[in-house]
């Protein structure tokens, strides 16, 4: 039934984004594997042009504020690479010295993302599960589009994409990513109570990452669907 729910819900997803969004290839590959492998992809539609450009702003206005002269962006769960497209071209047409590293564990994904930036060396796209990456650098920005209240995620691979966001970010670095607007109180209304119980004890572990790192959220209703794009202000 869940699935079902989802497939619906996609299908929806599809027609409004078909109509609206100029990079309509990108949707429907995106679709595709959402629908397909929803289970590791946990997003239903890639971000929108709106979110990214929510990201992008305050990061370009971090650098400028910190006066950054080179500055190492890791994105997490790239998918078909818009959110990455918009970062990279706004950072080169601003003379900004930057390394960007793209983690994504759909390998059709992957495909995509090879193609697309195949000739930029300031990009390095790496095909792991977050989790179990062995990663030795340090970010000034991680941006992650994996939607943690969604159903997919469990409470603990939450808390380990955290921990490991905390432990790979410089000092004075900053996190940024999603939740689906309103995706709480439907699940906590309508789910099943394991389904319910899982969310809250999931939701709990979020919510204290929050508080630890100051954390400010803004609405974007420019999305398929709504999003809150969470932001870090001081990293403990």
């Amino acid at each position: 039934m869940k699935n079902l729910h989802i497939r619906l819900i996609l299908a929806g997803c599809l027609t409004f984004a078909l109509i609206k969004t100029k990079y309509i290839t990108d949707v429907c590959y995106f679709i595709k594997e959402s629908y397909n492998n929803i289970g590791t992809t946990g997003a239903i539609m890639p971000m929108s042009n709106t979110t990214a450009n929510i990201i992008l702003n305050n990061i370009i206005q971090d650098i400028k504020n910190n006066n950054l002269n080179h500055v190492k962006l890791l994105e997490v769960g790239s998918g078909t690479g818009n959110i990455a497209q918009i970062i990279i071209s706004a950072l080169e047409k601003a003379n900004i010295n930057f390394n960007i590293d793209l983690v994504e564990i759909n390998p059709e994904f992957i495909n995509l993302l090879n193609k697309k930036f195949k000739d930029n060396k300031k990009v390095k796209i790496i095909n792991k599960n977050i989790i179990n990456w062995d990663c030795e650098d340090k970010y000034n920005y991680i941006v992650s589009t994996l939607p943690f209240n969604s159903i997919d995620f469990s409470a603990n691979s939450v808390r380990k994409i955290l921990e490991k966001f905390q432990n790979i970010s410089d000092h004075k670095g900053k996190i940024f990513w999603v939740e689906y607007a309103i995706l709480g109180d439907i699940i906590k209304t309508f789910s099943k109570k394991a389904y319910k119980k899982s969310y809250i004890k999931k939701h709990k572990i979020i919510d204290e990452f929050k508080n630890i790192n100051h954390t400010k959220r803004e609405f974007i209703l420019l999305n398929i669907p709504p999003v809150y794009v969470y932001s870090t202000e001081n990293l403990k």
